[in-house]
């Protein structure tokens, strides 16, 4: 008999990805740090439009984070590099996001890549 399929969505993760949108959503300045050097070149209004494809798509890896751990991990971790370069500052966001990172590493990816991708973070 074959085993069920295990839905996409968690109402947990589901849960969690709004309420970090809309924490995000409902107050955009003081979540969205000052733009580096390296992002200046795109504009002084670069900042907002930036910070929300930041996180548009952190929000999509944590909502799947339980079907697809290793993609979201790594869809997380490639978006916090990318914060690091683009932002002066870290953001709350980021800050929650490499919790929940840490989390999905210890808790649903195997041990010989859990260790270089919690390294990584």
């Amino acid at each position: 008999m074959p085993q069920p399929r295990l839905p996409l969505f968690r109402g947990t993760d589901l849960v969690t990805a709004g309420f970090l949108f809309l924490l995000t959503a409902v107050n955009p300045p003081a979540f969205t740090p000052p733009l580096s050097s390296v992002a200046q070149t795109f504009g002084p209004g670069a900042a907002l439009p930036l910070f929300w494809a930041f996180t548009l798509v952190c929000c999509a890896a944590i909502a799947v984070r339980t079907r697809l751990s290793l993609l979201a991990v790594i869809l997380i971790e490639g978006m916090l590099a990318l914060h690091l370069l683009l932002f002066d500052s870290l953001s709350l966001l980021s800050l929650a996001l490499c919790l929940v990172a840490a989390e999905t590493i210890g808790s649903r990816i195997a041990r010989p890549w859990s260790w270089g991708l919690l390294a990584v973070l």
